[in-house]
């Protein structure tokens, strides 16, 4: 309930007017102003936003965002007063105020945690991070490093790219002209089927999904892109984004609190704090057709083992469901019967293998799931209504 007779404290608020994450930590810190009252909130533009002392003397206290030390007009750093950083990690080299600082993000640990959950729950075996400066000074930046880390000891195989200065947030036109950049291509074209991507934010998982559809690499079968902070850019279109949330109002809520705290004389302890991500929104990028990462794994091995055979009850272990239901899913889903499908793409196989190659009939059998030649010889009879060495010669070029 609002507090009628709090102390009257004025509050800038200075954080980014366009971007998803930096409007929910708004919100959150909207949503604690409504609760409890007593502040006075001015919103202040971080890229163009100077302090005059005539400003400063109203101003009680701030929650602030960190930006690039090239912007202007950032002057907080000078001011004595409370100041609560929220958003990203602190720029290298950012100066300190005089009076101390607080600062609050997510932690990044956290978010690695969730995205190596995640690819457990789709059966992939290869992890990989596509990000700007992933290697500071020759090392790996914190952020991957943790991941990297962390997957490795999980018996994963590791893929990592460097987008370096290019990003599609300063070049929206590298959404759809991803291509261009063959390094990104040649990467993409030579991961493991079976990779899972974590890429530092939606608009470069969405370029990733643009440029892998134009190669034809499948996803989520081949490549499962991740992206993160849940930004408008990767909720829509053909393949949407499977995205991590960043707990922004959350943030904005506790930022508030160590504000208030600050401001009436205790300073916060620790004056640093990160709080955990918690969730994934699941969308086409990863959720496939399913939108269930479990369904999605069981269709990736139907995918890989359907040829040389793999029954309905392993399936269904892997989808972590019944059989039942696991036939129903696969109907809404991808449209096919589990047993006709693997039928259907045996037979395509084996005619192809009869008609193109010279391998020998028994091989053509051992590669389509048959090890017994007369079983082979039984199921391309029953399909073709001929013998596999009548339809090989029938079938020759």
């Amino acid at each position: 309930m609002r507090n009628e007779f709090a102390v009257q404290r004025t509050v800038a608020l200075v954080l980014p007017m366009f971007f998803e994450y930096a409007q929910r930590v708004r919100q959150g810190i909207l949503d604690w102003v409504e609760r409890h009252g007593g502040w006075q909130v001015i919103e202040l533009d971080p890229r163009g936003a100077e302090i005059s002392p005539e400003l400063a003397e109203h101003l009680d206290g701030a929650i602030v965002w960190l930006i690039e030390p090239e912007l202007k007009g950032y002057t907080f750093l000078e001011l004595e007063m409370p100041v609560v950083h929220v958003g990203m990690q602190a720029p290298r080299g950012t100066k300190r105020t005089s009076s101390g600082e607080c600062r609050i993000t997510f932690d990044r640990g956290s978010l690695n945690d969730l995205a190596l959950a995640h690819f457990a729950a789709l059966g992939v075996h290869c992890v990989g991070y596509v990000g700007l400066d992933l290697q500071p000074g020759g090392r790996w930046a914190h952020r991957v490093s943790d991941l990297r880390r962390k997957a490795l000891d999980l018996g994963h195989e590791w893929v990592a790219f460097d987008l370096e200065s290019r990003h599609p947030v300063r070049d929206p036109s590298l959404i759809w002209q991803g291509h261009q950049i063959k390094e990104l291509v040649d990467f993409l074209e030579n991961t493991p089927s079976g990779t899972g991507l974590l890429c530092q934010d939606d608009y470069i998982g969405t370029m990733v999904c643009a440029t892998a559809r134009q190669h034809g690499i499948d996803i989520p079968g081949h490549l499962a892109v991740l992206g993160q902070g849940d930004r408008t850019i990767g909720r829509s279109g053909v393949c949407s984004l499977s995205s991590i949330e960043l707990p922004g109002e959350e943030i904005g809520r506790e930022a508030s609190e160590m504000l208030e705290s600050w401001m009436a004389g205790n300073r916060p302890h620790p004056a640093n704090r990160l709080l955990p991500c918690r969730n994934i929104l699941v969308r086409k990028s990863t959720g496939g057709l399913s939108g269930e990462p479990t369904i999605e794994r069981a269709k990736r091995y139907f995918d890989r083992h359907c040829l040389t055979g793999v029954t309905v009850g392993e399936l269904a272990s892997l989808a972590e469901c019944s059989a039942p239901t696991l036939r129903r899913r696969f109907r809404e889903a991808y449209g096919i019967e589990i047993s006709e499908e693997a039928r259907h793409r045996r037979l395509q196989e084996a005619k192809r293998l009869l008609a193109e190659s010279e391998l020998e009939i028994r091989e053509v059998g051992e590669r389509c799931g048959f090890p017994h030649a007369p079983n082979f010889f039984n199921f391309i009879y029953r399909q073709t209504g001929m013998g596999p060495s009548v339809y090989r010669e029938a079938h020759r070029d």
